[in-house]
């Protein structure tokens, strides 16, 4: 897999070694190239959970695992671009930044 600039392959290396870790790290071991698309939710859950997450970053990380996993398994597109649970779980990601945006710059909690 060759990007276009080396920033770019670090970054998907990084995000790709993210995600492998959490496929390990699960009581029931996920294979990271097989995913199920409630593996997908529930990582990206867990980032803006734990990490707090931009909604953008966690975009970068789903791009990353999608590319990685069309290009290595010779796919044209992984289920988790067209997947409702994906779609559902953006929308509410989107709102619930979006609120907090709103309360921060209204001033009001």
């Amino acid at each position: 897999m060759k990007a276009r600039r080396d920033g770019t392959n670090t970054n998907y290396s990084y995000k790709w070694s993210v995600w492998v870790k959490w496929c390990e790290a699960q009581t029931r071991k996920v294979d990271p190239l097989h995913p199920k698309v409630r593996h997908m939710a529930d990582f990206l859950a867990r980032l803006y959970v734990t990490r707090k997450l931009s909604y953008a970053s966690l975009c970068n990380y789903k791009s990353t695992i999608a590319y990685t996993i069309e290009a290595v398994r010779g796919l044209n597109e992984t289920p988790f671009s067209s997947s409702h649970t994906i779609r559902m779980y953006w929308m509410v990601l989107r709102t619930r930044q979006f609120s907090s945006q709103f309360h921060l710059r209204s001033g009001s909690f």
